[in-house]
């Protein structure tokens, strides 16, 4: 799935809907350690085994997820060379700890993802073929939340309800013109995006229905960028096509207020006002 789909979350569900449930979860994120610490996380490392290294040793992230289940995020980022080892133990269900010379017998569940298509990496010889049909045993695409018909006003019910009761506030619903502005956008940075983006909105609403002004400044702007995006076989739109539907757009959500329409599009008012004369735009028509 895309960055932000909510990886780590669906591979925590069905952890804690199996068998496993009572043993331990552990995450490692693949992408996020360099190449020298990532094989001491995952497989662990004896006494004196380089400098550094703890008196009493480590436990790497197989020992620690033993009985339950090991996450492995990001797996298409993880080093080239590293790839042979972690195949290694899922071939034999042991790891030898770095400087150690005792195998140590694992039961483990593995659950690996990422973003990137890894059979293209294969073919590029970034990711390993044995590793990658190791691991394909089982694979479960996870759609980006754009083609999630329904789920964007579920998961911001469920937000605003979080976070209305984090920061006790009296928060209780949005604004028909706010599902509408949410369910437009394109939402690149998916689950990851649309909590921050309530977690900010229930912050700055003042009154207990969050209204598209409380949404992050400039997301009109990108919301409408994805409105007037041409297929590959349209006319290109000019610069100034662009900017009058971005203005236009803002009037429409916004019903005609300049206060609201100059913040959204980040313009000074006296600025907005000579483009509304350069555009011929009658404001006054959206005005209720």
């Amino acid at each position: 799935g895309e960055a932000g789909t909510g990886n780590e979350r669906f591979a925590q569900s069905f952890h804690t809907a199996g068998s496993r449930r009572d043993a331990p979860f552990v995450v490692l994120n693949c992408a996020a350690l360099p190449k020298s610490l990532i094989e001491s996380e995952l497989f662990g490392y004896e006494s004196g085994a380089f400098t550094g290294a703890r008196r009493e040793g480590y436990a790497g992230k197989f020992e620690l997820a033993n009985g339950g289940t090991i996450f492995l995020d990001e797996i298409g980022d993880m080093p080239y060379d590293v790839q042979a080892n972690l195949l290694r133990v899922l071939q034999t269900r042991e790891v030898v700890r770095i400087g150690g010379k005792k195998s140590i017998q694992i039961d483990v569940r593995i659950i690996s993802a990422t973003n990137k298509n890894l059979e293209d990496s294969v073919a590029n010889n970034t990711f390993r073929e044995d590793l990658y049909y190791r691991l394909n045993v089982f694979a479960i695409n996870i759609p980006p939340l754009r083609e999630r018909d329904g789920d964007i006003k579920l998961l911001s019910d469920y937000m605003l309800m979080k976070y209305a009761t984090n920061f006790n506030k009296n928060v209780v619903g949005f604004m028909d013109e706010t599902y509408q502005a949410l369910n437009n956008y394109a939402w690149p940075g998916n689950l990851r995006e649309l909590e921050n983006t309530i977690e900010r909105a229930v912050l700055v609403c003042q009154g207990e229905l969050i209204a598209p002004s409380d949404l992050p400044a400039g997301f009109l702007v990108r919301q409408s960028q994805r409105m007037y995006v041409q297929p590959p076989s349209a006319q290109v739109i000019t610069a100034s096509q662009s900017e009058e539907n971005l203005i236009r757009a803002a009037i429409s959500l916004h019903k005609g207020n300049i206060r609201k329409i100059s913040r959204e599009l980040g313009l000074s008012r006296s600025t907005l006002y000579r483009k509304l004369k350069k555009y011929d735009i009658d404001i006054e028509t959206q005005r209720t």
